[in-house]
């Protein structure tokens, strides 16, 4: 059984950074939801082309994010150099922030034998383990 919590924003705020991007509807291209994706209220009929109240499509809408426009919207050229990497970046800063995932897994769960980039993540990891449930 699943509850949805829609949290509204009564303002009236534009948020300018948000922008729906435009594009060319092809064959195999996602829809576009980010006009949904704001905070805003839901339209009374739904989102057209998705039903919440599916748990496969409500887990994959919720994962999906609205895309930020920056007036310095630079294009990626840059590219990642790990092999079988496909990812593109605006510089040289954030393509090296990146290559860190695909860095030494040197963090090794001693439960069950995953290993992380980052202590962090295996922190994270081993709630699985002890069950503990930190987050509201």
């Amino acid at each position: 059984e699943f509850s949805i919590l829609c949290i509204t924003d009564d303002k009236k705020d534009i948020d300018h950074e948000t922008v729906v991007e435009e594009q060319i509807i092809g064959e195999n291209s996602p829809p576009d939801y980010s006009e949904y994706m704001t905070g805003k209220k839901l339209p009374p009929g739904g989102i057209p082309g998705i039903d919440l109240s599916d748990p496969k499509q409500l887990a994959e809408f919720a994962r999906m994010k609205p895309r930020k426009i920056k007036e310095d919207d630079a294009p990626r050229t840059i590219a990642c150099p790990h092999k079988g990497c496909t990812k593109m970046f605006r510089d040289n800063s954030a393509m090296r922030k990146h290559l860190h995932t695909h860095g030494p897994r040197v963090h090794v769960c001693a439960e069950c034998g995953k290993a992380f980039v980052e202590s962090s993540k295996l922190k994270r990891h081993q709630l699985v383990h002890t069950g503990e449930k930190p987050f509201q």
